[in-house]
């Protein structure tokens, strides 16, 4: 939409509406475990419920790394909104990445990173410079919990690491996101389902776990990516 100054009486430009359309990826993911069914049913390995939801886990570790992938991924190194600090996350870094996706979305959904990264800025509020930077009722809360969790008005996640079933490491280690509203959609196509059976030839029994879900971040610039580097 687009507004037009001109003379009154004179001839207003129109303006055409046409629809911009995104388009959202999707994947099938899926978990397929099996086992002897006589060591199934001895309790070696649990129980059946415990296989699924070992399943269920396992995928959603899944879900979770591509979400943060296609989101982190989404900012580069020398895009306007990279920013860095040597060492531990600074206060200066992380006020930057907020003001920028402040002025570009209008506000912030989430500041969201590992949770050890975020352990730098209960140091802040000790510093010379920023004394008094949380309040009473703040630090209460932080030595309760060991936590902050907002900052700025907005709401910190702090995440734990979540490895895959070959153990690598999901989230990276030296990122932080400040997500601003709207950066694009999430969606899932096809809602978690199973299938199950027990094989008569060779009596294994298997659990087939499956969904269809895709994300996609069509607003980039509403991101602010803080790489956390060693220190030179």
């Amino acid at each position: 939409m687009k507004a037009y100054w001109h003379e009154p009486g004179s001839y207003a430009p129109r303006t055409r509406m046409t629809q911009r359309v995104f388009t959202v990826p999707t994947w099938m993911i899926s978990a397929h475990p099996e086992y002897e069914l006589g060591q199934l049913e001895a309790g070696r390995y649990g129980s059946a419920q415990d296989q699924i939801k070992m399943a269920r886990e396992a995928i959603l570790d899944e879900v979770n790394a591509r979400v943060w992938n296609t989101v982190s991924g989404s900012v580069s190194s020398g895009d306007a909104n990279y920013f860095t600090c040597a060492g531990s996350l600074t206060r200066t870094a992380l006020n930057y990445a907020i003001d920028y996706v402040e002025d570009q979305a209008g506000g912030v959904a989430a500041i969201v990173g590992r949770r050890n990264l975020f352990s730098s800025m209960l140091d802040w509020n000790i510093s010379t410079y920023e004394v008094g930077l949380y309040s009473d009722s703040m630090k209460d809360q932080i030595m309760k919990t060991g936590k902050i969790p907002v900052y700025r008005g907005y709401p910190i996640v702090s995440l734990p690491q979540w490895r895959s079933g070959f153990g690598k490491m999901i989230i990276e280690q030296n990122t932080v996101l400040v997500v601003g509203k709207d950066i694009g959609k999430y969606v899932t196509s096809q809602d978690l389902n199973y299938k199950d059976a027990i094989d008569v030839d060779e009596l294994m029994w298997h659990i087939h776990m499956y969904t269809r879900m895709g994300c996609a971040v069509f607003f980039p610039e509403r991101i602010g990516k803080v790489v956390v580097g060693p220190t030179k």
